[in-house]
């Protein structure tokens, strides 16, 4: 296979600027280039990192592990691989995905394992029911997330419940508000989710649709794209 950074590697530095290519000044800077180049064609998060974090109550179980699975096996179309998205070259695949099992019942924190990977995430995803509404866990995850890494995007699906029912509200409350430098709820700023609801829509569309924000690519882009492969599979069976 060909080195997919000859071509800017071997550009002259005057030439590289003059077309709007990188200039690679440094050994250290040439490596970090390649790793992040490499970490779209591939696929993956960094190394250390997860594409991102799962937040969920116990309840909702089986809801996190089939997003769990769809979004870590799912194949992002070639056409889309390595083209700029919202936060960087559209890489492969989205993995590794951090999901915890452990109850926490009998825990007063949060601890360093999850501490550690809400910090190595590069978004959150949140579970959202009446259940996850009322966790004492889900909420400090969230908060812990949207504390350590303020510019990291915060995706949540719905599982089950009403958003704003009095009886089966389903979104955590520091999903419904921004934090304040002490990491309470700031009831000045208000927050609107936009979640997929698993109780209208098909599981591919709402699995989509949270893949496509992790991608930093437009729904309709990728959509339309999986559609047409999957067209040319069926085609070919």
């Amino acid at each position: 296979m060909s080195n997919p950074f000859s071509k800017i590697i071997s550009i002259p530095v005057d030439t590289a600027a003059a077309v709007g290519k990188p200039v690679l000044s440094g050994g250290a800077e040439l490596a970090d280039f390649a790793q992040k180049q490499l970490t779209a064609l591939v696929g993956g998060a960094v190394a250390g990192r997860y594409a991102a974090f799962i937040s969920y109550s116990h309840a909702d179980m089986n809801v996190a592990r089939w997003l769990h699975r769809a979004i870590e096996n799912y194949r992002v179309p070639r056409a889309l691989v390595g083209t700029p998205g919202d936060r960087g070259p559209i890489p492969a695949r989205l993995r590794p995905i951090f999901r915890d099992e452990d109850e926490l019942a009998g825990a007063a924190e949060l601890g360093p394992k999850l501490q550690g990977a809400l910090t190595r995430s590069d978004a959150l995803i949140v579970i959202c029911s009446p259940t996850a509404a009322r966790s004492v866990w889900v909420d400090k995850e969230i908060r812990s997330f949207k504390t350590i890494n303020p510019d990291a995007p915060v995706f949540a699906l719905i599982a089950a419940g009403k958003p704003g029912d009095p009886d089966t509200d389903c979104f955590p409350a520091p999903l419904l508000f921004a934090l304040d430098a002490d990491g309470d709820l700031d009831r000045g700023q208000p927050l609107e989710p936009l979640a997929p609801d698993l109780q209208k829509n098909d599981r591919n569309i709402v699995k989509l649709k949270l893949i496509a924000g992790l991608l930093g690519t437009p729904y309709t882009s990728l959509y339309r794209r999986d559609q047409r492969r999957s067209r040319r599979i069926a085609a070919g069976l």
